[in-house]
């Protein structure tokens, strides 16, 4: 008899949690933010493009990450793209950026915080990807939208050789740990991508619902540290 109130127990915590937490088969949607601003012209925009094409190459060959990810793409200049939110199948291939004009990260972090779908499962991912701070719109209108999309997602920001990292720390509020802040060594971003899949195969890992976890902490996302990271 005890034997049976304890499964019982443990079936109806089970849906208990796959209701509330996370279920399987849930999606985790993440917004690239990617500054394509002039100062990123060159090597930065190469690289910047090589790693993305890495990064779906990466996708494709983990079932977990293909069946559990969809990505959106918000590219930056003086003006705003939108890729919105898409699985990668097979047949997809990664946006190629081309560096020019201005920064206007506001609106972008703007249009960010718009596409985040309502009523998630998963909490969702943003990460900004720049070389410098915006030079249209207000700073303090950029650090405006990305205390909403903190409220929403976890944030991650990156800064590459040449960004203004005091004024991303700000955007970030990397002194209260409400985001996470990091530094690009080098142009290293296929290093920095494979970090990035590796986050989200232990986040998807961990989102799924286990008696055993059972009263644990509802998972986080981060970004393992490697030899991409300035420190």
């Amino acid at each position: 008899m005890k034997k049976i109130l304890l499964i019982g127990f443990l079936i109806l915590s089970f849906k208990s949690f796959a209701q509330t937490g996370i279920g399987v088969g849930s999606t985790v949607h993440i917004i690239f933010v990617c500054d394509r601003s002039s100062s990123m012209e060159g090597d930065r925009i190469a690289q910047l493009n090589n790693a993305l094409q890495q990064f779906y190459e990466d996708i494709k060959k983990q079932d977990l990450l293909k069946k559990n990810i969809q990505v959106a793409f918000v590219a930056f200049d003086s003006k705003i793209d939108i890729i919105g939110f898409q699985k990668i199948e097979a047949n997809s291939q990664a946006p190629q950026f081309t560096a020019q004009n201005m920064t206007n990260m506001a609106e972008a972090l703007q249009t960010s915080q718009k596409l985040i779908p309502q009523n998630l499962k998963i909490k969702p991912v943003v990460i900004l990807i720049t070389d410098g701070k915006p030079n249209e719109g207000t700073e303090q209108s950029t650090k405006d939208a990305a205390k909403n999309i903190r409220e929403k997602a976890y944030f991650e920001a990156l800064g590459v050789n040449g960004a203004d990292f005091d004024f991303l720390k700000e955007v970030t509020d990397h002194k209260n740990n409400n985001a996470a802040f990091r530094k690009l060594n080098d142009n290293n971003f296929t290093s920095f991508f494979k970090s990035v899949t590796s986050g989200l195969t232990k986040y998807i890992e961990l989102s799924t619902p286990n008696p055993k976890r059972l009263g644990m902490l509802k998972p986080k996302f981060t970004i393992p540290t490697g030899d991409w990271e300035k420190q």
